[in-house]
């Protein structure tokens, strides 16, 4: 798991890499210090607390087919670290959502020209590609689509 280098790991940090460490172990380092990593380096400018946790390795054909196969014991562990139960999160959760990735007609589409401000984004959408840089709190991609995204900042 990545933090800010000179920093040192909060309770959410600590339970992270524990919990990644047994569940990809063989690892040399659990928590690592990154200076040269953009979002590392705003968060710290912000204040704001910032991990980057690896799920393995794709070039590890183990942790691969780990990842795979255990994918809701690693989501359940990821949530654990910071005291989410699984049985609270089904409780909450509504079936009403479609298919994940099935694309709707309708909705609210982000601004088809380019808004750059103090904070600017931009999200890869599925079967749109990217859309129009964003800013300062206006929406990056669509409502009521069901589009995956991506995002990145600027």
């Amino acid at each position: 798991m990545i933090i800010k280098e000179g920093y040192n790991p909060d309770q959410y940090d600590t339970a992270l890499a524990n919990f990644i460490g047994s569940f990809f172990p063989g690892r040399a380092n659990k928590v690592v210090g990154r200076v040269h990593l953009a979002n590392v380096n705003r968060a710290a400018t912000k204040g704001y607390s910032y991990r980057l946790l690896e799920n393995g390795f794709i070039s590890n054909h183990e942790d691969l087919n780990k990842f795979n196969s255990q994918i809701d014991d690693l989501a359940r562990g990821i949530l654990k670290a910071f005291g989410i139960t699984s049985a609270a999160l089904v409780a909450s959760v509504k079936k009403t959502e479609p298919v994940d990735g099935e694309i709707k007609s309708g909705g609210v589409f982000q601004s088809k020209t380019d808004k750059f401000g103090t904070i600017s984004y931009q999200a890869h959408m599925r079967g749109f590609g990217w859309g129009n840089w964003q800013s300062d709190g206006l929406m990056v991609g669509s409502t009521g689509q069901n589009r995956r995204i991506e995002a990145t900042p600027h």
